[in-house]
């Protein structure tokens, strides 16, 4: 009977431990065992060799921008219709709000925001510390210092050369199985107190090695995908976001991202609203080839990651703090006239004389508030998404 009792008591303790845990798990966070998925367009040409677990429902945005979702998967095949094309950052008219925001510019506020925002650093880490590229290290997995940390240690470098702090963490999450995310949670929510511009798990995929390489003037790249958890209420900002880092790096490197996948799944992009998973590669194609892949990607996002770029990374805090600014000058204005007004109202027996007022005040007080504000500069792109501040 004692032994019953402990025994209950035990096995209520580990379904409370799920349940506390259950929130960052996801079964689409897994991978495949064994080989991997060839992703098809409806005329069954190959838009994609992944061993990310996939299912009915996932969409792939591809290297040219177009949009499939997946429909149907057939052993190692996976069949897809093509929704249509996508627009990486989507360009809004100006309210009126904002062309009255326009009024009120503060240049000195505009370089404070943005120099706060260039300060912060990009966080690397690695759910799978061992994946390996097979050419130069010679296995596709080392425990704990595989080529894959390598890869990150060249991004962190790439990014401090173009101006950007940037951390990396090579803290392990061993073993690599199904439960290595939340293990790497941890190491997620502690790069967080740093307050990153970004939050990028990278690793390596596992296909052919021919459907990642890529030759840029004369010279051996990887391509890189960016995966994205559809599991969690940060992911539309996610996703916006690696819209964005692709638009940038397709200035510079057409074609050298492969692409975005949009899948099950979280890979602890719920912590984050600009986060993202990042394969380079895959064990087939040399570590080399995918350092040098790490070195473009840094140099392609850097401006768009400080919020010097024109499609900024910072849309959250750089337009919260000019919005501030901006919204507060407005109000005042209004209810300088408002008062104004009012005054005029209680103190004036005649139409005339509140003309009279009226122009005066259009001549000197509202005048001189217009010459004496100084600018705020809008960004010329807006970002179109709900963001949060990182906590």
């Amino acid at each position: 009977m004692k032994n019953r009792g402990t025994t209950i008591i035990f096995t209520s303790f580990l379904v409370f431990i799920f349940i506390l845990t259950l929130p960052a798990f996801s079964a689409g966070d897994m991978e495949r065992g064994a080989g991997y998925y060839t992703v098809l367009d409806e005329q069954g040409r190959e838009l994609l060799a992944t061993s990310q677990h996939l299912q009915p429902g996932d969409r792939f945005i591809s290297a040219d921008n177009y949009e499939y979702r997946i429909i149907k998967i057939k052993g190692e095949e996976v069949y897809t219709k093509k929704l249509g094309s996508v627009k990486l950052i989507d360009k809004k008219a100006k309210s009126f709000l904002d062309r009255i925001r326009g009024f009120f510019k503060n240049k000195s506020s505009e370089e404070l925001a943005i120099q706060g925002v260039s300060k912060r650093p990009i966080c690397i880490y690695h759910t799978h510390n061992d994946e390996s590229y097979i050419p130069s290290d010679g296995a596709d997995s080392i425990l704990d210092k595989g080529g894959i940390v390598k890869v990150g240690e060249v991004m962190v470098n790439a990014f401090e050369k173009n101006g950007v702090a940037a951390i990396h963490s090579k803290v392990s999450h061993a073993p690599h199985d199904g439960m290595a995310y939340e293990r790497s949670r941890a190491t997620a929510a502690q790069l967080l107190k740093k307050i990153p511009i970004a939050l990028i798990d990278v690793h390596r995929d596992a296909a052919p090695g021919s459907n990642y390489a890529k030759v840029i003037e004369g010279k051996s790249y990887t391509q890189m995908m960016m995966v994205m958890g559809n599991q969690n209420p940060n992911y539309k900002s996610n996703v916006a976001f690696a819209k964005k880092v692709k638009a940038s790096i397709d200035k510079v490197y057409p074609g050298l991202t492969k692409g975005i996948l949009i899948k099950s799944g979280k890979y602890n992009q719920d912590l984050s609203t600009h986060a993202f998973l990042l394969e380079v590669g895959s064990q087939y194609n040399t570590r080399e080839s995918a350092e040098r892949t790490a070195n473009a990607f840094a140099a392609a996002t850097s401006s768009m990651m400080t919020g010097t770029g024109a499609e900024s990374a910072q849309g959250t805090n750089g337009e919260e703090v000019r919005a501030n600014i901006s919204s507060g000058l407005i109000w005042i204005v209004i209810i300088g006239l408002g008062g104004s007004t009012a005054f005029l109202f209680l103190n004036e027996d005649r139409i005339r004389g509140i003309k009279r007022k009226l122009r005066q005040i259009k001549r000197t007080e509202f005048v001189n508030a217009l010459k004496n504000e100084p600018d705020i500069e809008e960004e010329s792109e807006n970002f179109n998404h709900d963001e949060k501040d990182i906590k």
